[in-house]
């Protein structure tokens, strides 16, 4: 068995029917110079025969009674990876307005806790562009925050999924037996042994207080930060508002050599600033439109690794986060890129940010 840490504990105790908490990818396969489409029996076959790069993919979660401590994954002995895959061909409607409208209401569902926490829907007959007869496709994939964060997702997806012409050789895996799954006894006599080294765990054992416990402590560990107070207080945007079950997935490719060439041109400035930029002109733009302008900026909390080589995992959550200015009420776009990366590297007050091991501290004694 192996334990959830506290934060990735966390990620299941927020998620509710209307904030799932999974991280979603649409990934688009351009397969027009193949002979023939890709058959979704194939893609089965290949994503079966590299599923024990990923063990976690195999792996579910065993709750312990009573909430007397965190989940600990074990192998899924009912596992069968056609209860993680669907199929949809869009027909006559391969369009990227429909591939997207499909994936808005996918990524509507949180996952189901009876199985590993991740799912795949293979989508036939999407076009990327006029040609009817294109052959391309496209992958939905859903991944629960509980498991992975961005960074070790895109780590996983990367061991899944080729990124060159030509595949990498992977050695044969051998047959999987899944592990016995641990007795009842068992389980409850390792939830004893903690509560004995940490007896506060006591305090939550119902599921809505452990809820409002992971949410408050969030918000008191955002507190600790030396943030300037107005910070705390969001100006009034159409953006804080309670979120409904309802998404909808937009979508705008850029040429990554466009935002190369800006990140250039101003000097100083990460990739990352600039990315943050054009979110920025986009919140600023879609406000003036909806006549729903703030005379103060926007702030964001934008995630933040904190992975290192002597602090790695293949799974699981190592990040930071800060909270960080947007510089929405700069009008030059390229002033407030500039802005947005001295907030992020240069001010005090953001400098620090809140580091998952820091967001932890206190879960122990309370989850």
């Amino acid at each position: 068995m192996r334990q959830l840490s506290e934060l990735d504990a966390s990620f299941l105790y927020l998620e509710s029917e209307t904030a799932p908490m999974h991280i979603g990818g649409i990934y688009l396969f351009d397969a027009r110079e193949r002979d023939k489409p890709l058959a979704f029996s194939t893609f089965v076959a290949y994503l079966r025969s590299r599923l024990h790069v990923v063990p976690l993919f195999r792996q579910r979660l065993k709750e312990i009674p009573l909430r007397l401590g965190r989940p600990y994954w074990i192998d899924d002995p009912d596992f069968s990876i056609e209860r993680h895959l669907a199929y949809v061909n869009l027909g006559n409607h391969g369009k990227v307005d429909s591939l997207m409208g499909l994936a808005s209401r996918i990524l509507e569902e949180p996952l189901k806790r009876d199985r590993p926490l991740w799912h795949i829907t293979f989508v036939d007959g999407f076009q990327l562009d006029d040609d009817a007869d294109s052959k391309s496709f496209a992958l939905i994939v859903k991944l629960h925050h509980a498991a992975i964060d961005a960074f070790s997702g895109e780590e996983i997806i990367g061991k899944l999924l080729e990124y060159s012409p030509k595949a990498r050789t992977i050695e044969t895996p051998r047959p999987w037996y899944p592990q016995p799954e641990p007795s009842e006894e068992r389980v409850i006599l390792q939830a004893g042994a903690n509560l004995l080294r940490k007896p506060l765990q006591m305090t939550s054992l119902a599921i809505s207080a452990a809820e409002a416990t992971a949410r408050g402590l969030i918000q008191k560990q955002m507190r600790k930060l030396p943030l300037p107070f107005p910070l705390f207080s969001a100006p009034h945007s159409p953006f804080n508002r309670q979120i409904t079950a309802n998404r909808k997935i937009v979508s705008a490719s850029l040429d990554l050599s466009r935002l190369k060439a800006i990140k250039a041109a101003l000097g100083d400035v990460t990739l990352n600033d600039v990315v943050l930029g054009l979110c920025a002109e986009t919140l600023s733009r879609y406000l003036a439109m909806s006549d729903a302008t703030t005379e103060r900026s926007l702030v964001a909390m934008t995630p933040i690794s904190v992975r290192s080589s002597s602090l790695r995992k293949a799974t699981g959550n190592q990040m930071s986060a800060m909270l960080l200015d947007l510089a929405t009420t700069e009008p030059n776009p390229a002033e407030r890129i500039r802005r947005i990366h001295w907030n992020a590297v240069e001010s005090e007050p953001y400098r620090e940010a809140i580091a998952a091991d820091r967001l932890t501290e206190l879960l122990p004694s309370t989850m």
